[in-house]
């Protein structure tokens, strides 16, 4: 009888942190008019910072003031699960 060792499956999360990076970056140049979107485009590009955008600032760093300086809107991060309230180093702490 054969004995191996425990089968360990490694979870990647480099294309994950390259779609995070991505989508943020697209987001901006959006919002800064650099790239031009249709309205539904420019929905869709703000539904999926939505869904990045809370990950993507605890592990880079990025406060609330931060993201209302390159003109993030208070709603969309209110959506993301960012606020005022949100202490991205005690966050970073716990989680």
């Amino acid at each position: 009888m054969a004995v191996r060792p425990p089968t360990r499956v490694v979870e990647s999360t480099g294309p994950n942190r390259i779609r995070s990076v991505q989508t943020v970056d697209r987001y901006l140049l959006a919002l800064d008019g650099v790239i031009e979107l249709d309205g539904s485009a420019f929905e869709a590009l703000e539904l999926d910072f939505i869904q990045e955008a809370k990950i993507f600032a605890l592990r880079v760093g990025i406060s609330y003031d931060a993201w209302l300086d390159v003109g993030v809107s208070t709603q969309v991060l209110r959506r993301a699960g960012l606020a005022v309230e949100t202490d991205i180093c005690r966050e970073l702490a716990i989680g």
